[in-house]
């Protein structure tokens, strides 16, 4: 949540009790008003329960992709910004999955009844949704039981005009209805009265920077009850303050520099104020940070655990909301789920009181007080241990099989801790034994796997237990002819064994007939096949049909004139060099040419990388820029969409480059730069 007005519940709440809020019994640093054992130091919580999605990525109604927001309406129903899936997902407290409130519209678009990309909503106290439409560039207003939304900011292209936006992440509401909008990519925060057609600046405005006039990527917005402007000034790593009617802010938390000690902030997002102090989703750190009005450093109050998955973890925190009883919610955005973070003691039993104030209470009967029970559920009846769990409540050796029904409950021996690789493994590159970026897979009923190898261009079918694979469809370059494939993804089989492909990058379903193998592709199957070049090697084995007459062939019916070993475009017979790694670009003879080596002179930084759409790059000095340009594996040489130069940046669009690795050269009137940047969506 970017702001305290997303919920009236949540602002009378505020109001009501602000003063209590401010009271701090027990010094444990947790307000009275959210602690749950307030007569006894208790801090915070460290772990997190996921109370939506957690089941991979995906645009099923129990799944997530890259949750970037989540608001608490009165009644305790989440709703989520499901950003990859263009959707504003409403989830009803304890519920497994979702249901589509605004979006899902057959992917993205610009209709009324589509969103590109949201990341940022607000729910108003008539239950109006409003959406940060990103990559729409607008605002939209959706309605309760509405099928389709209206514009009430921006939506006339991007740009930097005062009636557009440009990426627009967060936005807020303040007390008499104006909108302010984070426009993130044109560093500045905009006014918008409501039915007004265009907007007007309050911050920055004055070019991405880190002067006390500018903002860089600002995303998180929120206000104090004052009317002052608080901002998460993502690329400089700071929160501003910004007083009514200023030219520039003052820093209040961060400001020292990226990085990960107290006093620094590392791509901040999303952010609450509340009764002096905040909460703030510190995102490439991987924690939340509660700041204190006036202080020199935050504190840890959920994650700052490093990168992960588990309970005491994130993978990039985008954006935060606090409920009426004081929890914290976070869109934990690539692990894709929500997480709930109690502020306060650890509450075994769920009974609102924290364990050190529950001392009397026994919730389940079982003649363990729920201080100390840490099963405060057990089924009637059970015999349990001294901390209150029966057997059919225990994993003793944590293999996944409770002790009840474990025949051997001391060690493990339930499912087992690591996988086993059975395709690929042997780094990227595209022999047969290699896969490249793999994605979709399938499986036929003899257990051959079909295996979409994205950056190959095909797909490889891969027998049990085999170590190398055969390519069944495409492998003929990245093309949109009947026998290629662009950037396979996804892949079923029917019941008749035809193959059915994602063909993603020329959007279009191929159908692809699993017949006979055909090795010399002579329109006959291999059972059929004699010997057409006359080598000595039958057809059926001979993957060379038509060797020169009188070279000498090995047993699969191939010459050193046919053979690329290392697959460099180079055969054996001229080959210099044959043992050339995979990907690398070769001379006349075989040999590795230095495409991909890198040298930095005057580049500072290059971020974010790997990118989707736009790369920011940083000189050391003002440097009189003559060319940019990538270099694909190929050696193809491709300008990018657009390049801005800001100072001592460049703003580069890279929209028109497809997923890959490619080295940037950047030249100057005195040299060349060369960076590796890796495209990804």
């Amino acid at each position: 949540m970017s702001d305290i007005y997303k919920s009236l519940t949540f602002l009378f709440f505020i109001i009501s009790f602000n003063g209590f809020s401010q009271v701090d019994t027990d010094g444990d640093g947790v307000n009275d008003d959210v602690d749950n054992c307030p007569t006894v130091a208790n801090g915070y919580s460290t772990e997190g329960t996921t109370v939506a999605g957690g089941n991979g990525f995906g645009s099923n109604a129990n799944q997530l992709y890259y949750p970037r927001d989540i608001i608490v309406d009165a009644s305790g129903n989440y709703y989520i910004a499901d950003a990859q899936n263009n959707r504003i997902q409403k989830w009803e407290p304890g519920a497994t999955e979702g249901t589509t409130v605004a979006g899902g519209n057959v992917d993205w678009g610009d209709a009324s009844n589509q969103l590109y990309r949201p990341y940022g909503i607000v729910l108003d106290a008539s239950g109006n949704l409003y959406i940060a439409d990103t990559e729409n560039h607008r605002i939209q207003k959706w309605e309760p039981g509405a099928s389709e939304g209206t514009t009430v900011a921006g939506g006339n292209s991007y740009g930097s005009a005062a009636n557009q936006l440009k990426y627009p992440y967060r936005f807020t509401f303040d007390s008499s209805g104006n909108l302010y909008i984070a426009d993130t990519y044109n560093h500045r925060i905009q006014k918008w009265a409501p039915g007004a057609s265009e907007g007007t600046t309050v911050a920055g405005g004055n070019g991405a920077g880190s002067n006390a006039n500018q903002l860089h990527y600002p995303n998180g917005i929120t206000f104090d009850a004052s009317g002052n402007l608080y901002i998460s000034d993502g690329n400089n790593n700071r929160i501003q303050k910004w007083t009514p009617g200023a030219i520039s802010g003052t820093t209040v938390a961060g400001g020292n520099g990226m990085g990960s000690n107290s006093n620094q902030l590392n791509s901040p997002d999303g952010i609450i104020y509340l009764s002096g102090k905040f909460y703030i989703a510190d995102v490439l750190n991987n924690r939340i940070q509660k700041w204190v009005l006036g202080a020199t450093e935050g504190t840890t109050v959920a994650g700052g655990n490093g990168l992960g998955s588990n309970a005491n973890q994130f993978n990039y925190p985008r954006n935060i909301t606090l409920d009426a009883s004081g929890n914290l919610y976070i869109a934990d955005q690539n692990n894709f789920r929500i997480q709930k973070w109690v502020l306060g003691q650890l509450d075994t039993d769920g009974d609102g009181i924290g364990d050190a104030c529950d001392t009397a209470t026994d919730t389940d009967g079982d003649g363990v007080n729920d201080d100390v029970d840490t099963c405060s559920d057990t089924p009637n009846g059970e015999a349990v241990d001294a901390n209150g769990c029966s057997d059919s409540q225990k994993d003793t050796d944590g293999d996944g099989v409770t002790d009840d029904v474990d025949n051997c409950p001391t060690v493990a021996n339930g499912p087992s801790t690591e996988g086993t690789t059975v395709a690929g493994g042997n780094g990227n590159g595209s022999s047969a034994n290699k896969l490249s970026f793999p994605r979709g897979i399938a499986l036929d009923v003899s257990g051959n796997m079909y295996i979409g190898d994205r950056a190959n261009n095909r797909v490889q079918k891969w027998e049990a237990g085999a170590s190398k694979g055969t390519t069944v469809a495409g492998g003929n370059g990245d093309g949109s002819a009947a026998n290629q494939l662009s950037n396979p993804r996804y892949i079923a089989l029917d019941a008749s064994g035809n193959m059915y492909i994602g063909d993603t990058g020329n959007n279009r379903i191929q159908k692809w007939t699993l017949g006979q193998l055909d090795s010399d592709d002579d329109g006959e199957g291999d059972v059929c096949d004699t010997d057409d070049d006359g080598d000595g090697v039958s057809d059926d084995v001979d993957i060379c049909p038509d060797t020169p007459n009188g070279e000498t062939v090995d047993a699969y019916g191939c010459s050193d004139s046919q053979l690329d070993t290392d697959e460099d475009g180079v055969t054996d017979d001229i080959d210099q060099c044959p043992d050339t790694p995979n990907g690398e670009t070769v001379d006349a003879n075989g040999c590795p040419l230095p495409l991909f080596v890198e040298n930095i002179s005057f580049v500072k930084n290059v971020y974010p990388n790997p990118t989707d759409h736009e790369l920011i790059v940083e000189l050391k000095d003002n440097s009189k820029v003559k060319k940019v340009e990538f270099i694909d594996f190929n050696g193809k040489l491709i300008k990018p969409n657009k390049v801005v130069k800001n100072q001592n940046r460049l703003d580069i669009n890279v929209s028109n480059l497809n997923n890959g690795i490619y080295l940037l050269n950047i030249t100057t009137d005195k040299e060349v730069n060369k960076v590796k940047v890796i495209i990804e969506r």
